[in-house]
This record gives C-alpha cells, sequence and structure tokens, in this order.
C-alpha cells in the first residue's frame, strides 16, 4: 500500500473558491441573457454567480484587505443614489440597478483579486478563448443555419445587427460584422481586444500566445469596429513603450501586425485579384476610418444629432444630471453611443469626472511598475481600450464588458505591489 501511494500521485482536492473561479468565465462568456417570466428585466449569469462568491468573500474575511476599494465604490454608489434623490426618481425601480452593478463590480474585484494569488486562470481563460473562436466563425459564415437557431439567444430576436447581418438597409450585401456572444459589432471587438492584451506581445511572447494574439486580432478585425481600430494601435503602442522589447524586435512584429491585418481586410480584394472564386465580401467598413468618409456616414449624423440632444439638456442639470433614468433613453428609443455623455447626462460634471477617474486612477497607482509587470501594462492597455472606445459606444454600460475590466484592474490591489508575473504566461 505504501508503494502504491509512492507512486500514484494523491490529487489535492480543489477548494470551494477555485472551483467557483474555475466556471466563472466560461458561464460568464456563453451563458446568454436570463429571462424570468413574471419579470420586465433580464439577468446576466454574473447575478447568480454572484450567490456564489458572496460566501467566499464572507467566510475568508476578504473584505478586510480590499478597505479602499470599497471606500471608493462606496462614495460612486452613494453619489448616484443622491442623483436619484435630487430628480425625484426613488419609485423608479430600474435606476437601482446601476447601484446594484458598482456593488456587484465590488464584490468581483475582491473575489479575483484574492484568487489570483491562488490559482493560474490562464488555461481556463485560454479554453474560453478558443470557444468564443469558434463560436464566432459558426456566427460568421453561418454554418449549420448558426444565426436562426443560436444567434438569437445573444442577440435577441428582433435584433436589427441580426437582422441585417452581411446587408445593408436596403436589402443589398454589405460587410459582414461579426456580432459574438455581446450581440453587438463594437462590443464584440472590445471583447476580443481583451484577449489581444491577455495575448500582447513582451519579452518571452511565447509561441502559443503568438497564435492565440493572431487568432484574437483577425476576430476582431471581423468585427469591423472603427473607433475599436484607433484603440487596438494605441494599445500596442503603448504595450511597446514599456514592454522592454529591442527596437529591432518592435519594428519586426508591428510590422507583421501592420502586414497581417492589411492582409485580412483585404482577403476579398486579394482573391479577387488572384481570380480565387470563394465567397467572401470585401471589409471595407473598418477601412472608411482612412479616407474620412466614416464621418460622413448615416450612423456618423445620427450619433451628432444625439449627442447634441444630450448635451443641450445637460445646460439645465450641469452638476448633478438627471440619474440613472433609463426609462428617457427607452421611452424614445435613443441610444447615447458616447459614454462620457451618457456620464454626464446621467451625473452631471461630478459623475462625468468620476468616470474618467475610472480609467485614470488604476494607471497612476500601477505606472511605477508599466516597466516590470506585465499586469501593470495590461491595465494602462485595458483602460486605454475602454477610454477610447467610449468616444463612440457604452462599453462600461455592458455587464460583461465592465466585468473584464474590473477583472484586469484586480491584478492590482492596493494591499499588494504588482508583482512581475501575478498572471501566469504559460
Amino acid at each position: 500500500m505504501a508503494f502504491s501511494q509512492s507512486i500514484i500521485p494523491q490529487l489535492k482536492p480543489l477548494s470551494y473558491e477555485k472551483v467557483v473561479l474555475a466556471i466563472f468565465f466560461p458561464l460568464l462568456f456563453f451563458t446568454p441573457a436570463i429571462h424570468i417570466t413574471c419579470l420586465p428585466f433580464y439577468f446576466d449569469i454574473s447575478d447568480f454567480l454572484l450567490l456564489l462568491i458572496v460566501p467566499a468573500i464572507i467566510k475568508n474575511r476578504w473584505w478586510r484587505t480590499h478597505l479602499k476599494p470599497m471606500a471608493i465604490f462606496g462614495v460612486a454608489t452613494s453619489y448616484i443614489f443622491l442623483t436619484i434623490l435630487i430628480n425625484r426618481q426613488a419609485s423608479t425601480l430600474n435606476n437601482y440597478f446601476e447601484i446594484y452593478d458598482l456593488l456587484k463590480l465590488l464584490l468581483l474585484f475582491i473575489f479575483f483579486a484574492e484568487m489570483r494569488r491562488q490559482t493560474d486562470i490562464m488555461p481556463v481563460l485560454n479554453a474560453c478563448f478558443i470557444g468564443l473562436v469558434c463560436f464566432n466563425i459558426f456566427h460568421f459564415y453561418n454554418l449549420f443555419d448558426f444565426n436562426t437557431r443560436v444567434m438569437p439567444l445573444y442577440c435577441g430576436h428582433n435584433s436589427v445587427h441580426l437582422q441585417y447581418f452581411g446587408y445593408n438597409s436596403l436589402g443589398m450585401p454589405a460587410t459582414k460584422r461579426a456580432l459574438g456572444i455581446l450581440g453587438n459589432p463594437n462590443n464584440n471587438a472590445i471583447l476580443f481586444l481583451f484577449f489581444i492584451i491577455l495575448y500582447a506581445p513582451h519579452k518571452e511572447w511565447k509561441r502559443l500566445h503568438q497564435v492565440f494574439f493572431f487568432l484574437a486580432l483577425t476576430v476582431f478585425l471581423c468585427c469591423q469596429s472603427r473607433t475599436g481600430l484607433v484603440a487596438l494601435a494605441a494599445l500596442l503602442i503603448a504595450n511597446y513603450l514599456f514592454a522592454g522589447i529591442s527596437w529591432k524586435k518592435v519594428v519586426i512584429q508591428a510590422s507583421c501586425i501592420a502586414a497581417f491585418s492589411w492582409v485580412v481586410l483585404n482577403f476579398s480584394e486579394i482573391l479577387l485579384f488572384l481570380h480565387i472564386p470563394l465567397p467572401t465580401r470585401p471589409m471595407n467598413y473598418s477601412l472608411s476610418l482612412l479616407d474620412g468618409s466614416a464621418l460622413r456616414s448615416n450612423s456618423w449624423e445620427e450619433r451628432k444629432n444625439i449627442w447634441q440632444q444630450l448635451l443641450s439638456m445637460v445646460k439645465e442639470h450641469p452638476i448633478f444630471g438627471y440619474g440613472p433614468n433609463k426609462n428617457y433613453f427607452y421611452e424614445n428609443h435613443i441610444y447615447a453611443e458616447n459614454e462620457y455623455i451618457l456620464m454626464l447626462w446621467r451625473y452631471g460634471i461630478i459623475g462625468v469626472l468620476m468616470y474618467i477617474a475610472l480609467y485614470l486612477y488604476p494607471v497612476w497607482k500601477s505606472f511605477s511598475q508599466l516597466k516590470n509587470s506585465i499586469d501593470a501594462r495590461r491595465i494602462l492597455m485595458i483602460a486605454i481600450v475602454f477610454a477610447v472606445t467610449a468616444l463612440t459606444n457604452t462599453p462600461f454600460s455592458s455587464v460583461k464588458l465592465s466585468i473584464l475590466l474590473i477583472f484586469v484592474y484586480s491584478l492590482y490591489s492596493s494591499s499588494t505591489n504588482v508583482s512581475s508575473e501575478t498572471l501566469p504566461q504559460s
């Protein structure tokens, strides 16, 4: 018996907390919105996972080492509640969802920050990434009638994006924009920018992560997000500035990334030039950013009209704004399409300054470690992505995207210094 024990390794039992972390991201990515018939709103799977996370936080008393984040989130939620009271919206239930969402992010921050010291989450994220790539391939090419059978679960049956997928408003074939699990091409682009950040070039850029980086880049480009392209360029510049990679390697890697992107974006034209009859479509939507035609498009004009409308209203409530007031957008069927203007309209000058601090403060706290820590650079890159894409989208308003932001932020906590390898690179 002793001999058998010596040659057969004993498996260490998984802790409750590690099991929860292992299932969190697969469920977060692949579970669509959940609707309970008797309720007028949808749940995200993270709402139910929170029921598993809170006991872990209470049991381990993790809140004791995260008093500063708790204070920051406490100030933010108190301010939102104040704007609700000032605008006499205390009886409107869905306004409190904004407070709940912030409290959820706080609890997730504490959970992620503590668990990152105990387990390697990268294998789980790698598996999720492969699954997301496959999901987008099935969707992009409509394999096995995927867009009819599966995509409505993620987009909704009345999704304009899905109804016009691969076609313009006149019903003519147009650029396909991958919608992914988020049902929106711009949010899907941000999701894959998250993975581009995870697999971004660094000194010891392993082969597997190189492959994953270019896979993520391919799906990202298939989303055809114009603001996303700007964010991609900005995050790569920031990464190369602080990664400590030799300039020779930087030139080679940047040239390969640029050339690869050019091939993907011009793949249809390349096949046409080579007389290869494959069913592909031009990817000229994002390329309209280069010739300036994006600024003359209908979507840009619609955005400008909405922004002018919201900004004209801000003049009447400049300090505290109008509160969350979700019903105003529902009743008028409008989308802010700019998170800075949305925060200014909702929470006034104070609110938009707090929103900007959401990106600046974590970068400032980890700035001294940028040259020594991969995770510090990831914080900088994710902040850049959200700050840039917020100019024409509302990434923080997406539940899943905001959780990914908080996950990257949790790599650095105020109670410990950033280590050089807090998120393993294997």
